[in-house]
């Protein structure tokens, strides 16, 4: 009895070290790849993560960092296989169809991704990365109110987080600007004649008219632009190039820069790598008749 009872502690102990031993292995191996900007090949990823757990620290399958690799590496089929069995372990983390619909995205293969997509945020529409590829993808669709629609399903207390917010404004920005007309192929550099004139800014759309917002507007003379707002600015300027410059009156260095160009067939004046608060942007101008 006292023979048993020793090797029943042994064989516990043993148990017990190899469970820890395999924990903190798997622990490491996640740190390092979710912790790193790297795409990992599937020998890499076994090598690091053992047979056991199965599930990560946040109860995620590790077998889906697997079928990601798997499609790393092109092997898809196994890529399909560790998803089937990712969604076995735990199905209610819609992860799987996060994954494939990514995949689909890299391949721009835009139907499959929101198909996937769309299964994954209705499966758990409070996760944010489903929330940030559902509208990642309607954006690039320009369904905008496909846009507005996710914001509600999340609910009040959900899309009222400030990352929530931040998402959801960026997409919707961006879906706005699906419809836009960005195809200027006779762009040129435009003629101090041609700058003369009023120009208010404008958003031109595909198939209709162009949206004027007055609040933006300028005029240009020979040597003079006008700024429009609450105040009127009036700065001196020269075109050189592709470059416009803006100096204080009796200065001799330019303040400000930017490269513009214009649009014949469009009568659209575009302003290049304009800085806002989030970056930069194209502008365009139409004139003011």
């Amino acid at each position: 009895m006292k023979y048993f009872i020793y090797t029943i502690l042994v064989l516990f102990c043993f148990f017990s070290l190899t469970s820890n031993y395999f924990i903190k292995k798997s622990l490491r191996a996640q740190y390092l790849l979710e912790g790193r900007n790297t795409e990992f090949s599937l020998s890499q990823v076994d090598s690091m993560l053992p047979f056991y757990p199965f599930a990560s620290a946040s109860s995620m399958p590790l077998d889906l960092q697997r079928a990601t690799s798997s499609f790393n590496d092109g092997n898809i089929d196994l890529g399909y296989k560790y998803l089937h069995s990712a969604r076995s372990q735990n199905p209610y983390t819609f992860y799987p169809e996060l994954i494939l619909s990514r995949y689909h995205l890299r391949f721009n293969n835009l139907d499959s991704a929101y198909y996937y997509s769309n299964l994954a945020f209705k499966g758990w529409p409070k996760n944010i990365d489903h929330f940030e590829n559902h509208l990642k993808i309607l954006s690039m669709k320009g369904d905008t109110l496909g846009i507005i629609e996710a914001g509600k399903y999340v609910g009040d207390k959900v899309s009222q987080q400030s990352d929530y917010i931040s998402i959801f404004k960026e997409y919707l920005n961006k879906a706005k600007l699906f419809y836009l007309d960005f195809d200027y192929s006779d762009a040129r550099q435009i003629t101090n004649k041609e700058l003369q004139k009023k120009w208010v800014r404008a958003f031109n759309f595909r198939g209709s008219k162009s949206v004027l917002d007055s609040t933006q507007t300028f005029a240009f003379t020979k040597n003079t632009v006008t700024i429009f707002g609450k105040e009127e600015l009036v700065y001196n300027y020269k075109l050189k190039n592709d470059s416009l410059f803006y100096y204080f009156s009796k200065s001799k260095d330019p303040f400000f820069k930017i490269k513009i160009s214009y649009s014949p067939s469009k009568s659209t004046l575009i302003f290049s790598d304009v800085k806002v608060e989030n970056g930069y942007q194209i502008q365009f101008y139409k004139p003011v008749e």
